[in-house]
């Protein structure tokens, strides 16, 4: 295995070594010695293949509870600001902002958007108020999607902010918002995948989502 990975097939394998030792020993002791091997090269290659299904688990099990909780620091934040300002449907905004909050980026651009018409429509609450309180739906939006989630995120997964919105374009450009909810699992994943692997363009691949 010259790339040092231990990912060859066992086709691949016992190719290779039997060219390798081929006029060194005799017939016996190269069959001996190449089923050997190859026994252990199945061991290392499934152990190998078990961590990283390993990985993938906890890693998206980490991040599931983590976007959970911020979703719900935004739901809950977002639906006392328009509850403190009177504003109607108070509790439906909530809901929305937790949801949309599992969106990336433009989740929350779309959930400050959508508070808009509300504030605008609602004779109790006077322009300034309403600029007030969209000012306060921003701030609580961008504290959580460019702050709080950022830095939990990258330090969880070293996963780059840029890469983050390449991926969400990526997947909502195939799926639509399906892709949207799950660009950042799916880039997770990928990262996972690619840790390790000797080709150039993994490598790079690789760094790119690092940020590196």
């Amino acid at each position: 295995d010259v790339h040092g990975d231990g990912l060859l097939s066992p086709d691949e394998f016992r190719l290779g070594l039997t060219r390798f030792v081929k006029g060194f020993f005799n017939i016996d002791e190269i069959n001996a010695l190449r089923d050997a091997l190859i026994r252990l090269h199945e061991a290392y290659r499934l152990e190998k293949q078990s961590s990283i299904r390993g990985r993938i688990q906890n890693n998206l099990s980490s991040y599931l509870l983590m976007k959970i909780s911020f979703s719900a620091i935004t739901g809950v934040a977002m639906a006392l600001i328009l509850l403190v300002f009177n504003a109607d449907l108070w509790a439906m905004y909530g809901v929305i902002s937790f949801v949309l909050n599992f969106i990336p980026t433009l989740g929350g651009l779309i959930a400050c958007l959508l508070t808009v018409p509300i504030l605008v429509i609602d004779p109790d609450i006077d322009f300034y108020r309403g600029l007030l309180c969209f000012a306060m739906v921003v701030g609580i939006h961008l504290l959580v999607a460019a702050v709080l989630e950022p830095v939990s995120f990258g330090r969880q997964y070293q996963v780059h902010p840029v890469a983050v919105l390449i991926s969400l374009m990526l997947w909502v450009s195939l799926w639509g918002i399906v892709g949207a909810f799950l660009s950042t699992p799916f880039l997770i994943i990928v990262a996972i995948a690619l840790e390790g692997q000797p080709h150039p363009l993994a490598k790079g691949l690789f760094r790119a989502i690092r940020g590196n």
